[in-house]
């Protein structure tokens, strides 16, 4: 490592300005040797998903004029309207927080318009996955669909020193190896604890939780 050859030449330089022989050095150095080959367990107690109730309940003429237009929004997603349908369910979902602020949408509502959202977010996703070009703004749409895993771990306490900052890590399971991740458990990207996060960069197929 280059912080030993640096300490090793200082000393080596030290010793021959001094004239006296160069010693035997011996070195405890922790972590920064032994870090690299470290593995962390922990165990994850729940998963926390996006509300989203497939097929979403369908609008009818007494719900509210928001909910219509956002579940005919919903209706007419498809792989050449996407994009489209992408920008107008934002737009939707934009106008119903500023209603609900002034008091002109219930609670109600507002949690409905939520739950259409995402499910028009996922349809958006499906259409995303199949095309061969993808416009830069769906670049994050993948994580923001992602759930998240809340695990019993402390960031701060467990993970590596300094030189580990922006550093990819493998992350994987030690149990139900035998058994095959379920295609539908795939956005799965973050892993949280009550003192920080742990982010995968891509995408992982993982198992459904048990109870």
């Amino acid at each position: 490592a280059q912080y030993a050859e640096d300490v090793v030449s200082h000393i080596v330089s030290a010793c021959d300005d001094a004239g006296i022989p160069h010693p035997d050095i011996v070195t405890e150095s922790g972590r920064a040797t032994a870090a690299h080959c470290s593995v962390l367990l922990f165990d994850v107690l729940g998963v926390e998903s996006i509300p989203v109730h497939s097929p979403p309940q369908e609008a009818t003429q007494d719900d509210h004029e928001l909910i219509q237009e956002l579940y005919s929004i919903y209706q007419g997603i498809n792989q050449r309207t996407y994009q489209e349908g992408w920008h107008d369910a934002n737009d939707v979902r934009l106008r119903a927080r500023q209603a609900f602020i002034m008091g002109l949408l219930s609670l109600r509502d507002m949690a409905r318009l939520d739950g259409l959202f995402w499910s028009a977010c996922m349809r958006v996703q499906r259409m995303v996955s199949k095309q061969s070009y993808v416009p830069d703004e769906f670049d994050g749409l993948e994580r923001i669909l992602a759930d998240t895993y809340h695990s019993n771990f402390s960031v701060f306490q467990s993970t590596p020193d300094t030189w580990a900052v922006n550093q990819v890590f493998p992350c994987l399971p030690i149990h139900r190896l035998d058994e095959v991740p379920d295609p539908q458990e795939a956005n799965r990207p973050e892993a949280s604890s009550g003192k920080g996060l742990l982010t995968l960069n891509h995408p992982r197929r993982f198992h459904k939780i048990r109870p």
